[in-house]
């Protein structure tokens, strides 16, 4: 089976992914790099990007009797949804949405591009105010709502990841269907892996928002925040496990 773990840029995406990760391995399912032409970039981690629907034929033929984490920020296309959900009755595809605070999202955002310009480099570097972020981020809770929307989809929360993962772990081993050893899998997560940790701060909207820019966020994200959560940590509800 391969489980597409999908994630908002800034959403905590790779630790949701390397928790993935190690609950397979810790499982016994070896984590084998797909092919480099389904590969994006270089090819460190099974990471796709671009995979709808040209290679997905071969990204499900090549992990059928294995168990395969992929971590994406991909699209998924309406058009795709009747093959996967095909595929997930017959057990061999699944997928992972990870959900966060989009206020600390829009945060994480801009600190992405503050580094990006203070170390030369192209990703991000054009994110300087929140009129920069929010769009993107509107626009990808859009294909978080995709995502979400697939057949044995599990939906992940980064504050219960990386606050309590043992709750997380636990949810991503049955929805994988396996067992695992959950002190190697924070191991790998939190010790062993690269999660592109930031400040490991949790609801900085808190205190580094100003009230005109919190109002701002609130409004913009009103779909995603409801009357509770504009002074409660931001929740999507979990997909029944």
């Amino acid at each position: 089976m391969i489980v597409f773990s999908f994630g908002i840029t800034k959403s905590g995406s790779t630790l949701a992914f390397e928790l993935a990760k190690g609950v397979a391995t810790s499982a016994g399912y070896e984590q084998t790099l797909l092919p480099e032409e389904l590969m994006y970039r270089d090819g460190r981690i099974n990471f796709v990007q671009r995979q709808w629907p040209e290679t997905l034929d071969q990204q499900v033929a090549l992990t059928r009797d294995k168990l395969i984490i992929v971590k994406t920020h991909a699209n998924q296309p309406y058009k795709w949804r009747k093959r996967f959900a095909e595929w997930a009755e017959q057990g061999l595809v699944g997928a992972h949405a990870n959900s966060r605070d989009p206020r600390d999202i829009c945060l994480s955002m801009l600190d992405a591009g503050v580094k990006a310009r203070r170390n030369g480099r192209k990703a991000f570097a054009d994110v300087v105010t929140l009129d920069d972020v929010i769009p993107r981020i509107q626009k990808q809770f859009k294909t978080f709502e995709q995502w979400r929307g697939l057949p044995n989809c599990l939906v992940l929360r980064h504050k219960e990841n990386a606050e309590n993962p043992d709750t997380a772990i636990a949810r991503i081993a049955r929805h994988l269907g396996v067992t695992c050893n959950a002190e190697a899998v924070k191991r790998h997560a939190f010790e062993d892996a690269f999660t592109q940790k930031n400040k490991a701060v949790p609801d900085r909207w808190r205190s580094e928002l100003s009230e005109a820019d919190l109002a701002r966020l609130n409004e913009a994200f009103a779909d995603y925040l409801t009357e509770e959560s504009r002074s409660d940590p931001f929740e999507i509800e979990a997909a029944a496990s």
